[in-house]
């Protein structure tokens, strides 16, 4: 590992009747900005037409299907620069639709609390949908504000009806 690069972990959510092929297509673009080390298992998830005004209770609305996926890899720029980067991936493939969510949850154990930068993400530990994915693939990075492991963070929302395994994360890497 070089000394400018930092680990960090980013949700993908695809809300498409082609997700699939979107996710694979978005983990693409992601890797000229970050360079994987894992990746969860790709979840089915219940989703909402609004959902940017449900996002706390996601798993109680009735809609259509998403599916989300968690990368922990390697950032070489900035945690700055890399949430930009996410954004103009983001924007680029939501031209015609929004269908595609690009969450930074966290870079390293870095607190910010700026306009543009919030890490870790602060709706992380209320969001089973990105909770779940990323204790997969960081189970024990400690949430520097909460305290506590993700996996633990996850294990609190284990009686919620949120989504099912959909397929193998390594299934966006392949051709």
């Amino acid at each position: 590992m070089a000394a400018l690069e930092q680990q960090a972990l980013v949700a993908l959510i695809v809300y498409s009747s082609d997700g699939l092929s979107l996710l694979k297509t978005a983990t693409q673009a992601l890797s000229k900005h970050m360079e994987a080390e894992k990746m969860s298992s790709v979840y089915k998830i219940k989703g909402s037409l609004n959902r940017f005004s449900h996002v706390h209770d996601i798993a109680s609305v009735d809609g259509f299907q998403g599916i989300t996926v968690a990368v922990k890899g390697f950032i070489k720029q900035g945690p700055e620069q890399f949430v930009k980067d996410c954004m103009a991936v983001e924007k680029q493939m939501n031209l015609q639709d929004k269908t595609l969510e690009i969450v930074v949850l966290c870079v390293e154990d870095l607190t910010r609390m700026q306009s543009d930068l919030c890490l870790p993400y602060p709706e992380w530990h209320r969001r089973v949908e990105l909770l779940v994915p990323s204790s997969e693939v960081w189970g024990d990075y400690q949430h520097p504000i909460l305290g506590e492991s993700v996996y633990n963070l996850s294990q609190k929302m284990s009686d919620k009806k949120w989504g099912s395994f959909f397929a193998q994360g390594k299934s966006l890497l392949e051709s």
